[in-house]
Order: C-alpha cells, then sequence, then structure tokens
C-alpha cells in the first residue's frame, strides 16, 4: 500500500466527484477493498486510535486522538484528495497552502480596532452527522452511502478528532457556509475579516466599532453583538466567553500572536529570548545550554520514541521564525544567523566569507523601514567590522586613500562602492592597532538643548510677544488679561 497518491490534483478532483459506490473509494485511495472495510468497519475502535492529554497554555488538558499507522495513511491520501477539492475563501488562512499566522496578521496590520473570538471546543463540535452532510450537500453532492463512509472514516467516537490528518480540511470545509455569510456581515461594516482555524479576527477604521459585531458595556466589557452570535451559533458553534478582546491602537493588538499595530512583529521578549539563547550557548556552551532547557523550559508533551530537539536545532527555529515574520532582510535576524552558525557550523553552511557576511547586512540596512534603529544597528555593524583581526580574515580594514561608507570594503560587481564621507572624516580615523574605530566614539554625540528654557522665560517671552504697535496709532498697545 503507497503512501501518498500519484495523480495529479485535477485528476483527483474529478474522481472524487465521480464517487458513487463504497468500492470507489477504495479504488480512489488505492487500496483493496477488503483491507479497506477491514480497518474502517471490522477492527474496533479502541484499536484505530490512541488517546492521550497535553496540557494548553491554560492549564487545561487537551484531548489527541492519534490515528494507528494504517488509519493514518488512509487517512493521509484522504487529506490529498480533499485539498484538492477544497477551495478555500479569501478570509480562511488556517491549514491553507501559501497561507500562515503572517497573512493572517498582515490583512489587519495598522487598524483602529481589532477584536478577537475564539470558537469552543471547535473540532468536538463537529460531529459525525455534521460530516456526513457536508459530503451529501453542495458543492459535493455525493450518495449517501459514500458520504456515510467517508465520514466514518474522518470521525472518532461520533466526533472529529483532534489529531486525525483529514480533521483541519474538513473543519474549513465545515465552516464555508459561516463564512461565507460572516465575510457579508464585514462586507456591509466596512470590516475585514479572517480565520485561523478557531481563531476569528475582525478590523476596521471606523468609529466607533459596529455594534452589530461587538459591543462595550459602561464596564468596560466586550460582548459578541448579537448578528455575529447568531450566525456562530446558527452554524453549530459556540464563542468561548473568556476568549474575547476589543483592542484599540492605544493597546497592543495582537492576532495569531502576532502585533499588528503598525506591521506584522513579534514581542520584543521573544527576540531578548533568542538573544538570551545565543548569549548562553556562547558562554556555558551547548552541551550545557541543552541541559538548562531540558530541565527548565522544554515541558512539550512528546512521543516516547520521539528525543527533545537539540538546543541549537530549537534555536534556529527562532531565528527563522524572526525571518518569516520580519523579512529574511531584517538585519537582526542575519546578524543572530550569523551568530547561529559560528556557535554551530554543523547546521549549515555560513554563507560567504566574514566580508561578504557584514556587506550582506549592510545592504539589509540599506533597506530597512526602521529609521530609528538603523544608526544602532549600524554603529554595531561597524564595531564589528573594526575587531581587532577582522581584516586578516576577510572583515573590514582601513586603508588611508579611500573614504566610504565603510573603509575598504569590497566592490560590488567589479566597481568600488561611492564614498559617503571622505577618509579624513573622524569615522575613519585609526586606531592603536590600525583598524576603524566605532563610528562617533571618540566624537560624542552633544547632548539637545531644550527649546525652551524655565517657565519664568516662557512667560516672558509670550508677554514680549503680546506687545505690539496699534496699526492706527503709532503706539503701544498691551492686552489686558481679565480674569
Amino acid at each position: 500500500m503507497s503512501l501518498w497518491l500519484a495523480d495529479p490534483p485535477h485528476v483527483l478532483k474529478a474522481r472524487f466527484h465521480a464517487l458513487l459506490r463504497p468500492f470507489d473509494i477504495a479504488a480512489l485511495l488505492d487500496v483493496p477493498f477488503g483491507d479497506f472495510f477491514y480497518w474502517t468497519y471490522r477492527v474496533p475502535p479502541s484499536r484505530r486510535y490512541t488517546t492521550f492529554y497535553i496540557e494548553k497554555h491554560s492549564g487545561a488538558p487537551r484531548r489527541i486522538d492519534a490515528p494507528e499507522l494504517n488509519i493514518k495513511i488512509l487517512q493521509q491520501k484522504l487529506n490529498q484528495v480533499l485539498r484538492a477539492v477544497y477551495v478555500p475563501k479569501r478570509c480562511v488562512h488556517g491549514f491553507v497552502p501559501g497561507r500562515s499566522v503572517l497573512t493572517n496578521a498582515q490583512a489587519h496590520a495598522g487598524r483602529r480596532h481589532v477584536f478577537n473570538i475564539d470558537l469552543r471546543d471547535f473540532f468536538p463540535s463537529i460531529n459525525f452527522g455534521r460530516v456526513r452532510g457536508m459530503f451529501m450537500g453542495k458543492p459535493y453532492r455525493l450518495p449517501p452511502k459514500v458520504a456515510t463512509v467517508l465520514a466514518n472514516l474522518c470521525c472518532f467516537d461520533r466526533r472529529l478528532p483532534q489529531g486525525a490528518p483529514t480533521s483541519p480540511v474538513v473543519s474549513n470545509m465545515i465552516c464555508a457556509r459561516m463564512d461565507s455569510q460572516i465575510l457579508g456581515l464585514a462586507y456591509r461594516h466596512r470590516c475585514t475579516y479572517t480565520r485561523y482555524a478557531d481563531d476569528m479576527t475582525f478590523s476596521t477604521s471606523r468609529r466607533p466599532f459596529p455594534a452589530e459585531m461587538a459591543t462595550l458595556n459602561d464596564l468596560g466589557q466586550v460582548a459578541v453583538g448579537a448578528e455575529l452570535r447568531g450566525i456562530i451559533e446558527g452554524n453549530g458553534f459556540r464563542v468561548h466567553p473568556e476568549k474575547i478582546w476589543l483592542r484599540g491602537r492605544d493597546r497592543r493588538q495582537e492576532v495569531t500572536g502576532l502585533t499588528v499595530n503598525v506591521e506584522p512583529n513579534v514581542r520584543r521578549r521573544y527576540v531578548n529570548q533568542i538573544r538570551a539563547m545565543l548569549h548562553a550557548a556562547g558562554k556555558y556552551g551547548l552541551p550545557s545550554a541543552q541541559s538548562e532547557r531540558e530541565q527548565r523550559y522544554d515541558h512539550k508533551h512528546r512521543a516516547p520514541w520521539n528525543d527533545p530537539p537539540s538546543f541549537e536545532r530549537a534555536l534556529q527555529g527562532k531565528i527563522e521564525y524572526l525571518g518569516m515574520v520580519r523579512g529574511h532582510a531584517c538585519p537582526k535576524y542575519l546578524k543572530m544567523l550569523d551568530d547561529l552558525g559560528r556557535l554551530a557550523p554543523h547546521l549549515f553552511i555560513i554563507r560567504g566569507t566574514p566580508r561578504e557576511r557584514l556587506l550582506r547586512r549592510y545592504r539589509a540596512l540599506l533597506t530597512s523601514p526602521n529609521h530609528q534603529a538603523r544608526g544602532y544597528q549600524l554603529q554595531a555593524l561597524f564595531e564589528e567590522g573594526a575587531r581587532p583581526g577582522r581584516a586578516g580574515r576577510g572583515g573590514i580594514s582601513a586603508t588611508p586613500d579611500r573614504g566610504g561608507i565603510c573603509p575598504g570594503t569590497p566592490s560590488l560587481r567589479g566597481r568600488t562602492l561611492a564614498p559617503r564621507f571622505p577618509a579624513s572624516h573622524p569615522t575613519t580615523a585609526r586606531g592603536s592597532e590600525g583598524h576603524v574605530q566605532a563610528p562617533y566614539e571618540s566624537h560624542p554625540r552633544p547632548r539637545i538643548q531644550p527649546r525652551h528654557g524655565p517657565v519664568d522665560e516662557q512667560v516672558e517671552r509670550h508677554e514680549k510677544r503680546a506687545v505690539h504697535r496699534h496699526p492706527a496709532r503709532d503706539e503701544i498697545v498691551v492686552p489686558v488679561h481679565h480674569s
């Protein structure tokens, strides 16, 4: 029995719509009908799934139903077919190829109001009857026997299991009608609506927020609007009462874990955690950092045969997530990736020499939209290029006859970089060892003087501005203020 289907998506879609009998399902999944019938009906449910619990972020238990290997292979093939059949709506970002938490957050960036709600018991609320009715209804219109067999393969204990390969795409297919109704509601009130699994987000720049979707009482408590609640409950779902948020621009607006007040970004705490992990690995070594992480921070549930990831792999995943959110041209991402490459060179080949890596970070720095942080990042780049011994390893070194943004910087496509300041500029002064000093290190930035003096001086200046000459009479007129 093969693990994947070899037919292209358009062929799988045509064969799915042509299903007439349960025998056709076995042929579609490339499985003998005897084996298919045995594993879907003859094997008792206790042998088809393994049930265990993991801890949620809130501390409550989460039930996971993991299918047995043969059932999992059948579900993986059916998942391949259903992905070819299902056409996701523009508001759906969860479990859809090419979309992620980042695309979900980008739709709500820079809005005045962001409204988040969560659906309670999302997967368990989708029962066997709803899955069977979905296959029998529009737009699939499968025969009742075929719909029953497919629903039996997708469900366990008369509901959609959380842990099966088919559950994500089936949940999106079930929510298609609800998504269409909410999209219409959001369009009428000029709001943006997206859904990532059970996380629903609405955003708008209107003032105030539409009462049909959310209301705010005198105590500051947020409630779901009557029209929106009616649509959700009419489709068989319930709103989690403890996961309702309405945030304005004066608060941190979050969508699927990303801050969207200006643009999608991670929390500062996340970046500080990466920096702390790099510092611990560089100071104490990877083995010590690995043991410390396993004892104090790594409490995730894993199968007995799965070992926890190594410290460097976990750190690489965090850095790559930062690059996905901020962009792979982010100077901070490139610097952290280079630091990780020096600590664990076995993970990947460091791209280029030290000189080329510094130049790549400088190019990314020029395109950085954060003008306030650009100066600090440029200073850190100069300090790294000016370390003793850096020039001998292909780094940035000073040359007395050439100025520029970074003296000694290699040329681009055979052309020397145009100078930004002359070689006699204080930032190109040669240090004791012949290397470039940190920019403005010997010339501290002058303190900015306040625009106005003390309060008495401001009052006196105001009185002088108030004294003026009358246009008709050549005399000074002082306005009198009546209290």
